[in-house]
């Protein structure tokens, strides 16, 4: 898809490595032309476009990239019929298909492709490199859980740097330098981050996991209920690995962000479980939000209430 490279652009996208790596891309391939960056979650994303139309941020001629994340239809109409903006759709959830009735959407579902990979084949130009290949495949092999890839540890060590030193350094960085071989300083802060990672995920698992008990969906599916805040994927994928055959997905509640995440194995979609719930995401890795502050505060309320002594 040809992208005009003498417009300003401005990118709308999701939150996670995926997405951030979708804009290192774009900034290698129109540098000074990326005037604005938003991340975004399925909650709002609706609500920023919106808000971009309505108040005019973007000048006649200017180009708008969204990637990792699709909106409504009705949406995705009223961009369609504005003519002063050059509008492009990257995604490789089974969600945005329904968009690629506009001839601006691209959206491929390719089994282990991730959006940033859509990006790489469609927009960014074709002087392969090995260090630009492989950063592309370490994105892919991490956002769709590659397991048995040669690219996964790349993957994850790219989203353990990602966690700590945050979207916009992790952009300046790899814009400035595409490669997945980490020098030092970055590749002893990964060896400490990766240890750290690995003790809380077998502390959540030891002290919920293994005992949590199993609850019935409205579809007779069998699920367990996990409270964490960080490495949610490892943390549910390693439950699976142990209690798959009893249960047919892991819920992982983020209390702090209101997020709720879902994790299965094989044949089990939650992403329809997720789309039906205002979120989105993929078969085997999906999520939405919800508001939990009223019920918590509630709780907390009627067990202090009770104090008597």
């Amino acid at each position: 898809m040809q992208i005009n490279a003498n417009t300003n652009i401005h990118i709308k996208t999701h939150t996670d490595l995926d997405a951030v790596a979708s804009v290192v891309l774009l900034h290698r391939q129109f540098p000074n032309k990326i005037v604005s960056v938003e991340y975004n979650s399925y909650n709002d994303i609706e609500d920023s476009i919106k808000s971009f139309i309505t108040n005019h941020e973007y000048t006649p001629g200017d180009t708008l990239i969204v990637t990792d994340i699709s909106f409504s239809n009705e949406l995705a109409t009223e961009l369609n019929n504005i003519k002063d903006l050059n509008v492009h759709l990257f995604d490789h959830h089974k969600t945005a298909r329904r968009l690629t009735t506009f001839n601006w959407a691209i959206v491929d579902t390719t089994a282990g492709k991730s959006a940033t990979e859509v990006v790489y084949e469609h927009v960014i130009n074709k002087q392969i490199t090995t260090d630009r290949h492989n950063f592309v495949k370490a994105v892919s092999a991490w956002d769709t859980w590659l397991l048995q890839s040669e690219y996964r540890k790349q993957g994850e060590d790219l989203n353990t740097l990602l966690g700590f030193i945050g979207k916009d350094e992790f952009v300046k960085l790899f814009t400035a330098n595409i490669s997945t071989g980490l020098d030092e300083p970055y590749s002893k802060i990964i060896e400490y981050l990766t240890h750290k990672k690995d003790r809380y995920v077998e502390q959540v698992i030891r002290k919920q996991g293994r005992y949590a008990r199993v609850h019935l969906d409205g579809l007779c599916n069998q699920y367990i209920i996990i409270f964490a805040t960080d490495y949610i994927s490892e943390i549910g994928n390693k439950i699976l690995d142990t209690r798959e055959e009893e249960i047919a997905y892991v819920c992982v509640i983020n209390p702090v962000f209101n997020s709720v995440s879902l994790r299965s194995k094989n044949d089990m979609d939650v992403s329809h479980i997720a789309k039906y719930l205002a979120g989105g995401g993929h078969k085997n890795a999906a999520g939405f939000r919800v508001d939990f502050t009223t019920s918590i505060e509630d709780t907390i309320d009627q067990i202090l209430n009770h104090i008597n002594y």
